[in-house]
Parts: structure tokens; C-alpha cells; sequence
């Protein structure tokens, strides 16, 4: 796994002050931040150079209508112009992503796609 250049961490760390919460980067180099009701937001580089960022929420639903609710959600933001990801983990959490090239993740982009993401959920039963 590549690691996130070095814009990209202190981005995330002007992200996190912001918040008034700790940026702590993991053995991977990925970032995770974990909010009560939002639930985790990660930041990971691909192998491509680009950043994945994902929001993963736990819902209160199976996995045939969680994937029912997430699938409305994907496509094309031209607000961010970017594609959101939708699907879910392994433990059927819902997880919503959107990827950036490197040179376009800043901190505005960062809070967009944050607010974009948790809005995103809150429409769903979790």
C-alpha cells in the first residue's frame, strides 16, 4: 500500500484540529477518525496515487435493504465532481467513498466530501 503524500497528512491534521480531535495515522498510513454518530471516516492511499476517502455507518437493516438505500447514492456529484462509491463491509456496515487524485485533496475538498458523506447517511435508518 503506498503512503499518503505529504500535503495529504497535513491536510488530514488541519482536518482533525478543526474537529478538536487527534490525527493518528496507522501502521498502513491510513487515517480514521471515529464519530459517534457519523462513524468512521478514513483516509487511504491507492495504489493508483489517488485518496480514497469513505465514511462507514452501521445500519439497522439487512444487507438486501441496506444495499436498496446505499444504491441511490451512487453516481456522479458534479457539486464535488466526483463519483460516489457506495457497498458494504464484510460485517455489513454501509460504506460510502469517493477517490481523488492526490493533487486535488485538499482541506475544502476534505469537508465537502465529509459533510457530503455523513448528510448521505443520515437520510438512511442506522
Amino acid at each position: 500500500m503506498r503512503n499518503l503524500p505529504p500535503h495529504a497528512v497535513n491536510t488530514i491534521q488541519q482536518f482533525a484540529q478543526q474537529m478538536e480531535i487527534e490525527a493518528y495515522q496507522t501502521q498502513d498510513g491510513a487515517f480514521s477518525f471515529e464519530f459517534e454518530r457519523s462513524g468512521r471516516f478514513s483516509i487511504v492511499a491507492a495504489e493508483d496515487g489517488q485518496i480514497v476517502v469513505t465514511l462507514t455507518t452501521r445500519l439497522v437493516c439487512d444487507d438486501l435493504r441496506a444495499m436498496a438505500l446505499l444504491l441511490p447514492m451512487a453516481g456522479y456529484r458534479a457539486d464535488l465532481d466526483q463519483v460516489i462509491q457506495v457497498g458494504l463491509n464484510k460485517t455489513g456496515q454501509g460504506v460510502l467513498g469517493a477517490k481523488t487524485p492526490a493533487s486535488d485533496f485538499d482541506l475544502p475538498f476534505m469537508e465537502r466530501v465529509f459533510t457530503l458523506l455523513r448528510s448521505s447517511f443520515e437520510k438512511i435508518p442506522h
